[in-house]
């Protein structure tokens, strides 16, 4: 599904090997991802991009991609 809109990926692409789970925990980190722009009121550009790219990821693998783990602070 590369190169293929996001808005344009039919459900029933999805099987049911896709971890639930993990679309939880992306859709809480887009969620994240949102709030923090609309309080920054500035766009983040690379941020999206690494967003739309789990996603994509997501769609096509059914799994998050192993993210860094996460700075203390």
């Amino acid at each position: 599904m590369p190169n293929q809109p996001l808005g344009e990926v039919k459900l029933d692409t999805l099987d049911s090997s896709h971890n639930l789970s993990d679309g939880v925990e992306l859709l809480r980190r887009g969620r994240n991802l949102i709030f923090h722009i609309a309080r920054a009121r500035t766009p983040m550009p690379k941020s999206t991009q690494e967003y739309i790219e789990r996603v994509e990821f997501y769609v096509s693998s059914g799994r998050l991609p192993l993210l860094p783990a996460p700075l203390p602070g």
